[in-house]
């Protein structure tokens, strides 16, 4: 894989600076023939240049699967922590941080997923308003927050945080609003279960859960978050017989996540309380 993505666009600046410089101390001398041929092997080099940084993006993008596909977050922490040792922007270091901490909250190591949070500059994020990006890692950052709060009983600070995603909504627009809109309301379905009961809680996670499968695709993983959201729901309100469903399903599919033995250990007491 490319040294991460910086190296591509080192070899980027290589090729064009030299290009620039040529052409400023008198490219037009050259004949005819010969700045066609120049130009030709200028537009190959770049294309291969580019088409080395779609590859090593894709490549990237693709290990998402090893969480999404295979629900196996321990593979991907450690693709991701091998990543970390790349030379990697400032920027790519921020997006790799992010979903590092996220695949540490699904091995269960919520301390690590904290450690890699603190470690992260917001300044950083905070200096790009106007990128699409880096406005959406924004939307990262404050989610891994609100689900380790969630995590950790910490409820006030899990509704402080809702509030600045709130407000990065209210804030965002076009394609931005339209990715974070179905995630910011199963925040609010998710924090407002921590307090009580949802009337047509499973239509409203079901209709959540078709929109996430229209912009992630179908994935065994979001298929098992649900089932174990759920169940926790049912668990909390008494409804055991429905909660025993979810945490099946979630034993069954959910590989290494850190939920298959959570769920393990509740399928373990409802059989006591038969």
């Amino acid at each position: 894989m490319i040294n991460a993505f910086k190296l591509t666009k080192r070899l980027l600046y290589l090729v064009l600076f030299p290009v620039y410089f040529v052409i400023s101390i008198g490219l037009t001398n050259l004949t005819d023939k010969v700045f066609l041929s120049f130009a030709i092997a200028l537009v190959f080099l770049i294309i291969g240049i580019l088409a080395l940084e779609f590859l090593a993006r894709k490549k990237y993008a693709d290990k998402a699967n090893l969480l999404t596909d295979k629900c196996d977050p321990e593979a991907y922490r450690d693709f991701l922590l091998e990543m970390l040792t790349k030379k990697l922007s400032k920027d790519d270091v921020i997006q790799v941080q992010l979903h590092l901490s996220y695949a540490y909250y699904y091995c269960g190591d919520f301390q690590q997923m904290k450690y890699i949070l603190d470690g992260i500059d917001l300044r950083q994020l905070e200096s790009k308003k106007k990128n699409i990006k880096f406005e959406n890692l924004k939307f990262e950052y404050y989610y891994r927050w609100f689900f380790y709060f969630l995590k950790v009983e910490d409820i006030e600070s899990a509704e402080k945080t809702l509030d600045i995603i709130d407000n990065l909504l209210s804030s965002s627009e076009g394609v931005l609003r339209e990715m974070n809109e179905s995630s910011v309301r199963m925040k609010h379905i998710s924090l407002d279960c921590r307090k009580g009961e949802i009337p047509d809680i499973e239509e409203k996670v079901k209709y959540e859960s078709e929109i996430d499968k229209m912009l992630r695709g179908d994935k065994m993983f979001y298929k098992v978050s649900d089932n174990n959201f759920l169940g926790d729901y049912y668990l909390r309100n008494g409804m055991n017989d429905k909660a025993k469903e979810c945490f099946e399903f979630v034993v069954q599919n959910g590989n290494k996540l850190y939920m298959v033995k959570e769920a393990e250990l509740k399928l373990e007491e409802l059989k006591k309380e038969k």
